[in-house]
């Protein structure tokens, strides 16, 4: 997938979906998603260059055949993950890395969120952020 289809099926996922858990700040983890354009991913030198972050050593990468998205995943006071996603990263399964959050992915896509970036200002989007935040404590 691209980061594109990641984007459009993000779009699909959040009219469906009533509750935003991704949205919370906290001890929950918590993924953001890149399209196969987006990263690139050197399996012998076990490094991932990922946008806004440069090259990022992965000690534990090995190959995956079929790859369709990738996702760095944060473990509030742990770390951060990398994870190789196959089929929809929005269907949760036992093959699906992405943390969930009652029953919901918890991941957004990186084209989501530097479009928000660069549309917006610091403010801006602390107010969104925090308009999204009342909303799903209200539920």
């Amino acid at each position: 997938m691209t980061g594109a289809e990641l984007a459009k099926r993000f779009g699909e996922f959040s009219k469906q979906s009533e509750n935003f858990p991704f949205l919370e700040a906290g001890a929950d983890p918590s993924a953001v998603l890149y399209g196969l354009d987006e990263c690139f991913v050197d399996i012998h030198a076990k490094t991932v260059t990922l946008p806004d972050h440069g090259t990022v050593p992965v000690p534990t990468l090995d190959r995956v055949e079929g790859a369709e998205w990738f996702a760095t995943i944060t473990y509030p006071g742990k770390g951060t993950a990398f994870a190789i996603g196959l089929g929809d990263p929005y269907t949760p399964g036992k093959a699906n890395p992405l943390p969930t959050k009652n029953g919901v992915i918890a991941a957004v896509p990186y084209r989501v969120i530097h479009a928000t970036n660069q549309s917006t200002n610091r403010s801006q989007r602390r107010s969104i952020m925090s308009a999204l935040m009342g909303m799903v404590k209200r539920r």
